[in-house]
């Protein structure tokens, strides 16, 4: 996966930002989206674990705990579609942290900032935001924690707030623990397109 940040201006869609829904934990403690870093996460939270972050107006956000841990990143030098800087090795996470449970929706992204810039707006508001670029995501965030801290319900613990993950925590909560190219199995080519075996 590529990170957003790789795009530069090019619209990206939002699910980067559910990524963009990490709440980093250097060992923290609840609320979401961005890397909250701060005090400890309590010692009964588990993999898969859910926070719901209230956005106002009954929309919600849900965090899942991704705990510390290690993948391999890349991919095998025989799987099909391989790109020549795909070499495997050993990525270690050594901090847990909070992600979006789901891509970023539109109703998320009206709540926060107010407005749709989604082209496909007849989707649905439980769609994902669409048609925004890496610095509307940076303003979403920045708008987010503003909110977020203005309120005292609501308030991230201290050094905390959200982020957009990095490529190495996307992946590794994509990867959930399995080997193959995509999280259900192998990868076939199938002309142009990939696609599940």
């Amino acid at each position: 996966p590529q990170s957003a940040q790789r795009h530069g201006g090019k619209k990206v869609a939002l699910w980067l930002a559910a990524a963009a829904a990490v709440i980093a934990v250097s060992a923290l403690s609840i609320l979401s989206f961005r890397s909250i870093q701060s005090r400890s996460v309590a010692p009964e939270t588990m993999p898969g674990d859910v926070q719901t972050v209230d956005l106002g107006g009954g929309v919600t956000l849900e965090m899942v705990w991704c705990p510390p841990g290690s993948y391999t990143r890349g991919s095998p030098a025989n799987e099909a579609g391989r790109s020549d800087d795909e070499t495997q090795h050993r990525v270690t996470l050594t901090k847990g942290f909070w992600m979006g449970k789901h891509e970023v929706t539109q109703a998320q992204w009206e709540a926060v900032t107010g407005s749709n810039p989604s082209h496909f707006k007849n989707a649905g508001k439980s769609a994902p935001v669409e048609s925004v670029s890496w610095d509307d995501c940076q303003e979403f965030v920045r708008k987010l924690n503003a909110k977020l801290a203005a309120r005292e319900d609501a308030r991230p613990p201290e050094g905390g707030g959200f982020r957009l993950p990095t490529e190495a925590e996307w992946e590794y909560a994509c990867r959930a623990g399995t080997t193959t190219a995509i999280c259900s199995g192998p990868l076939t080519i199938r002309g142009a397109n990939n696609g599940p075996e």
